[in-house]
């Protein structure tokens, strides 16, 4: 069973699951995203470490594209189904929240100017459901300790 995707309406469920990551939010405005089903705004630079902040303290797990292996299914699905994590962008995966297991996706911009922060719900019960794919080719696997935020930035 795969993904369904929410519709733009949803974008209020987002954050009816979410209500600390909106409370005072020092990014920019969210709009819906078509293209990964989930909310997307862009930050500049200098937001970046409020932004990041707010981000850990809604979706405490972080992976690098290193780590990622190590994530729940639902991640993994948020994550081939979003082309993959290359080298600087992170994914932040939440506590599940009815069933949903809440994630978020940080992607700098090319020249460094602003960073776009992806924000979604992934069905937690229809991913459990399917047979578990935990590596995908270009995913590389770092033995190692625990990924912490101060590791990454």
């Amino acid at each position: 069973m795969r993904h369904q995707p929410l519709v733009p309406d949803d974008l209020s469920l987002i954050f009816t699951a979410l209500p600390d990551l909106v409370r005072a939010w020092p990014g920019g405005q969210w709009v819906w995203d078509p293209n990964f089903d989930c909310a997307v705004c862009t930050c500049p630079a200098e937001c970046a470490a409020d932004v990041r902040s707010r981000l850990l303290d809604v979706m405490a797990e972080l992976y690098d594209h290193a780590r990622i292996v190590d994530a729940p299914e639902a991640i993994l699905e948020v994550v081939r189904d979003t082309n993959g994590v290359r080298s600087g962008q992170y994914v932040f995966a939440g506590a599940p929240v009815r069933d949903q297991v809440p994630f978020g996706l940080w992607w700098w911009w090319k020249d460094g100017s602003q960073v776009s922060i992806r924000v979604g719900l992934r069905d937690r019960a229809a991913v459990v459901a399917e047979e578990p794919h935990r590596e995908a080719p270009g995913w590389a696997h770092a033995p190692g300790g625990d990924l912490r935020a101060d590791d990454l930035w």
